[in-house]
């Protein structure tokens, strides 16, 4: 009963979030990280599903995510030679990089990446901000992450983004649900 409600509220969740997206923008994608609890994850994720989201990278060998982070192991190589070398030793793969300004994400665009996560930026830099990758790559897949809520997922929708990523949904309030026992 505690797995069905946690699951359930999860699934609550990610409609809430969904609904309130889509009214800033009916097409975006609502996707559920892969900050899920330890030995729940696939659970989690069905969860995420079964409430009208999508699970943004089920697993590290799907796509390519380059975060800030990583470029510190990645010494002397700037973005087009990172996209480059993604795409050379992984042709078939969809190589995304996280951009925490607006210089990173345009550089990002200009490199060839596949996508770009924009990462704690808030409404009104994305506003600004998608136009100018949309221009330089019409068909780039752009993902907003940090701080979504439902209070606020609207307004990150209506920036023209097409993902809205959060881990938020794995902390949701547990379904209350209620259990009858009959004699048979």
């Amino acid at each position: 009963m505690n797995l069905l409600e946690y699951l359930g509220g999860i699934a609550s969740a990610t409609r809430q979030m969904v609904d309130a997206a889509r009214a800033g923008n009916p097409r975006i994608q609502v996707a559920g990280t892969r900050k899920a609890h330890p030995g729940a994850r696939k659970l989690q994720h069905y969860a995420v599903l079964c409430g009208g989201g999508m699970v943004h990278r089920a697993g590290l060998s799907e796509t390519i995510l380059v975060f800030t982070q990583h470029r510190a192991f990645l010494p002397g190589l700037d973005a087009a030679q990172l996209v480059a070398r993604a795409k050379a030793h992984s042709p078939e793969k969809f190589v995304l990089i996280e951009a925490e300004n607006e210089e990173d994400a345009l550089t990002a665009a200009r490199a060839g990446a596949d996508g770009v996560q924009l990462d704690k930026m808030t409404p009104e830099q994305l506003v600004a901000l998608v136009p100018q990758l949309r221009a330089l790559q019409p068909r780039l897949t752009i993902n907003a992450a940090g701080g979504i809520r439902p209070d606020n997922a609207a307004e990150f929708a209506a920036s023209g983004v097409d993902v809205l990523v959060t881990s938020r949904l794995y902390n949701a309030k547990a379904a209350d649900y209620g259990a009858v026992m009959r004699r048979d």
